[in-house]
């Protein structure tokens, strides 16, 4: 209660009003689960700050099947550039950038963690979803699509199917 009332009072523009409230986070994380069915890995939504408000690991009998770090590392890659692991990785690559960590290796977390947005126009972020296990995309695709089944938005354009001929 201490933030609410916090934030009622912080001067207008400090403090937002939109954020990811545990609620909808949880429904997110139901989604992601009923995805994954079956598969080894960890969901994790943090809010815009980065304060996890979901953890859970499943490998299909509820046990530890994947690592934390990864999936936080995640969370906090989307949450400190308010862009989806993709989007990055994609806007290095335009320009030229490897992404390497502090001591020079290729950083191979850029992916499956997505940016939450409250708006279609994606100015309003107000958390991340990410997940860890499964295969190639995967992870990716179940964090948005619970994501958007969730009534909110992403910064990764929609997936254009391949007309057939």
């Amino acid at each position: 209660m201490a933030s609410v009332e916090y934030a009622a009072r912080a001067p207008e523009g400090l403090v937002s009003e939109l954020k990811l409230s545990v609620g909808k986070a949880v429904e997110i994380r139901d989604t992601v689960l009923a995805f994954s069915a079956g598969l080894k890995g960890v969901v994790a939504i943090a809010d815009r700050t980065g304060m996890p408000l979901c953890l859970q690991v499943t490998d299909g009998d509820g046990l530890i099947g994947a690592t934390f770090p990864s999936v936080l590392g995640k969370l906090k890659k989307v949450v400190d550039a308010h862009k989806s692991n993709r989007v990055q990785r994609e806007t290095m690559a335009a320009r030229g950038i490897r992404p390497l960590s502090s001591t020079g290796e290729l950083l191979t977390d850029l992916d499956d963690g997505v940016a939450v947005f409250a708006d279609k126009e994606r100015q309003e972020f107000v958390g991340a979803v990410a997940y860890s296990g499964g295969l190639d995309d995967q992870g990716e695709r179940m964090c948005i699509d619970a994501i958007e089944m969730a009534g909110l938005f992403t910064d990764i354009p929609p997936k254009v199917e391949e007309a057939s001929s």
